[in-house]
This record gives C-alpha cells, sequence and structure tokens, in this order.
C-alpha cells in the first residue's frame, strides 16, 4: 500500500465531503455529507496506524454509502471519481 498517495487523496476526498457538507442547501444532503465526511476521517486515522484491513473494510463501506445516500451531481462526480480511482490504485480496496 502506497500510504503517502493514499494519505494525500483520502484528504482530497475527505475535504470534498466537507466542503459539500457546509454547502448543502438542506438538513438531509447536509447530514449525509457530513456522514461521509466522518467515514473518510475514521479511514485516514486507521491508515495512518498501518490497519489496512480495516481500513479497507471502511473505504468499501464508504463507496457503497457514497453509491446508495450521497446527492450526485455531475460536478460531484468529476471530483469523486479521479479521487475514488487514485486511492484505490493507492491500494485501498
Amino acid at each position: 500500500m502506497n500510504t503517502k498517495p493514499l494519505l494525500k487523496n483520502l484528504n482530497l476526498l475527505c475535504s470534498l465531503f466537507q466542503t459539500l457538507s457546509l454547502s448543502a442547501l438542506n438538513e438531509r444532503d447536509r447530514n449525509t455529507y457530513s456522514s461521509a465526511y466522518s467515514q473518510c476521517m475514521s479511514i485516514i486515522e486507521l491508515v495512518k496506524v498501518d490497519d489496512h484491513n480495516n481500513a479497507a473494510l471502511k473505504w468499501r463501506a464508504l463507496m457503497y454509502y457514497a453509491d446508495d445516500s450521497v446527492p450526485v451531481s455531475e460536478a460531484f462526480l468529476e471530483k469523486y471519481e479521479p479521487l475514488r480511482q487514485r486511492i484505490i490504485n493507492a491500494g485501498l480496496q
């Protein structure tokens, strides 16, 4: 697992969720993005302590959550998809 690029891209993803949470127009979207942000931050903490198995489990859960619950727009996908792919390429699957 390539930790440095992984952490960089996870931080970018967390920032994306945080930004979307702060700019959400309704409480439901705000809560959804905020939850995704919290999940993302917990993955970062696991990667930092080399708990890669649990980080991978939480990563899969976050991807399912993002696919099922996060409000999707073309602008979101343009930012989310490349980050998701870079995170997978860095070894978190």
